[in-house]
């Protein structure tokens, strides 16, 4: 079992991809059957793009000014120490640690 926490004033965005071309299909879209976990950014549906077909939610992270972080808590990783070598980690760093 791994748990992560975010720092303070943080979420986690759960897109793994670098160039939004490559986003899977429901990233676009209102998609809870698809998406792995809730995707705040859906709050920011644009209408007009809704409209030109390229989706509804857009793909900015940035958008989203709340926390999933714990109070003054640092970013946490825990998890078995064969899987977790170093003491802290990018957020860019765990899916290949996952896919170790």
């Amino acid at each position: 079992e791994i748990v992560l926490v975010a720092k303070p004033r943080s979420w986690f965005a759960y897109y793994w991809w670098l160039d939004d071309a490559m986003a899977p299909p429901f990233a676009r879209q209102v998609d809870i059957h698809n998406k792995p976990g809730y995707d705040p950014v859906e709050m920011h549906l644009d209408m007009a793009s809704m409209q030109a077909g390229t989706g509804p939610t857009p793909l900015d992270a940035s958008l989203i000014g709340g926390s999933h972080g714990r109070g003054d808590t640092p970013g946490v990783l825990i998890g078995p120490a064969s899987l977790l070598p170093e003491e802290s980690y990018r957020d860019t760093d765990v899916a290949p640690l996952l896919c170790r």
